[in-house]
């Protein structure tokens, strides 16, 4: 059977998917049937090719984004298990991929699990698991992030939050049905929209709490800020669309302008609100 590894990389050091990988490979589970890990990158950039660990790496197609990069991996994979990491995050030893696929396996059908995402620190990356459309109601989604995640001890994760795109393990059936991603989401917002559209589909949402995954954090991100704020901008904008309608996107319009922090970062989202609704109008 196997288990799939998909990997997006931008920019990213080798160094850190090899760190993901051996993570993988040092908690993997003994039976015969889930004991292979097929690694799949697809690497968004030009740089020096990604040669290691047997992975297959594809790239050449230019940066096509977060979304449409998983369901290429995706689509050059096999395994009946697919797991979908972010290049910067790795899973604790002791506490990984043994313990996700057991929660796989026990739980309801059709379901996409997720371990418990913790920062290099240790804490828990609280802001990862919120379902928030505009910004009023970030900071309370936020605070029902940490009563959850601190105090809960349900494996269901409850309305208001999603199970973030830093790591996440599902049956292929699952992903195929769900795409995961939608591609037109190019960095950030794709995990929010694939875990509305999961629900509305009866796929459980399922966090596993006795995994760990630790995130460096926007390791490559950090190189490319213009990018980082026009997808964040585009993710809000779509978000509220798909939520709202037309009347979402003007909000979350005025959202973005309202929060911007400098006049660069205003500059960026205006350009990105006229694109938005430049599409809107053809």
């Amino acid at each position: 059977m196997g288990i799939a590894l998909l990997v997006v990389a931008y920019n990213s050091p080798h160094e850190g998917i090899d760190r993901l990988i051996e993570s993988l490979a040092d908690s993997k589970p003994h039976e015969e049937c889930t004991n292979e890990i097929e690694v799949v990158v697809v690497q968004n950039d030009s740089g020096p090719a990604y040669k290691r660990n047997g992975a297959v790496t594809l790239q050449g197609h230019g940066n096509i984004g977060f979304g449409a990069g998983v369901r290429l991996a995706l689509e050059n994979s096999s395994s009946e298990i697919v797991a979908i990491a972010n290049p910067d995050c790795y899973l604790e030893e002791g506490r990984g991929l043994r313990e996700l696929i057991a929660c796989l396996q026990n739980g309801p059908t059709h379901s996409i699990v997720s371990p418990l995402v913790v920062g290099h620190s240790g804490k828990i990356e609280h802001h990862a698991y919120g379902d928030w459309t505009f910004t009023p109601t970030r900071y309370l989604i936020r605070a029902w992030s940490r009563l959850v995640l601190q105090l809960g001890s349900s494996a269901r994760i409850p309305r208001g939050l999603k199970l973030p795109g830093t790591f996440l393990i599902m049956n292929r059936d699952v992903a195929n049905g769900l795409g995961p991603f939608d591609p037109k989401f190019f960095l950030y917002g794709e995990d929010r929209d694939m875990c509305r559209r999961a629900r509305a589909m009866n796929i459980e949402l399922l966090l596993c709490r006795e995994a760990i995954a630790i995130h460096e954090g926007g390791v490559s991100a950090k190189s490319v800020p213009h990018i980082v704020t026009r997808g964040q901008a585009a993710a809000a904008l779509e978000i509220a669309r798909r939520k709202f309608g037309f009347l979402g996107s003007v909000l979350a319009g005025f959202d973005l302008l309202v929060t911007s922090r400098s006049s660069d970062i205003r500059k960026i989202r205006l350009a990105e609100i006229r694109h938005s609704f430049g599409r809107e109008k053809t």
